[in-house]
């Protein structure tokens, strides 16, 4: 019996070390997208586009960026749910943000090298 506790103490510890690895690895990436979502809908615009990998702002310049964000309500609330890590590819995050008024947009996020290289913010609640 006390082999048994023993085996499930050391499942859960690894289970416990996976998901502080992988939020700590992450966490540069999350302060990122996060910062890029308040940015861009408050309407520091300029902010934000710096934020991005300089191929996506070549795709995206920052008129066309501008436009993208223009009438957005700002979101105070900023979560993401799942992250994946892996050496030499860019982070994943998938999460939530929410508007005063409620409004909530699904985020999905590639993160290489603290520079984000792609995202998708759907629906992007507006005034």
């Amino acid at each position: 019996m006390k082999t048994v506790f023993k085996i499930l103490g050391g499942f859960v510890a690894v289970i416990v070390l996976i998901v502080v690895a992988v939020t700590v690895f992450s966490s540069g990436s999350r302060d990122v997208a996060k910062q890029f979502v308040l940015l861009s809908s408050s309407g520091d615009t300029p902010g934000a586009h710096m934020l991005m990998h300089p191929a996506l702002r070549d795709q995206l310049t920052a008129d066309k960026f501008t436009e993208m964000f223009a009438g957005a309500e700002p979101y105070q609330k900023v979560t993401f749910t799942s992250a994946s890590v892996a050496s030499g590819k860019p982070t994943e995050l998938e999460g939530t943000a929410t508007t005063a008024s409620g409004c909530m947009s699904t985020l999905k996020f590639e993160i290489l090298g603290e520079q984000i290289t792609s995202f998708d913010i759907q629906p992007l609640c507006r005034h």
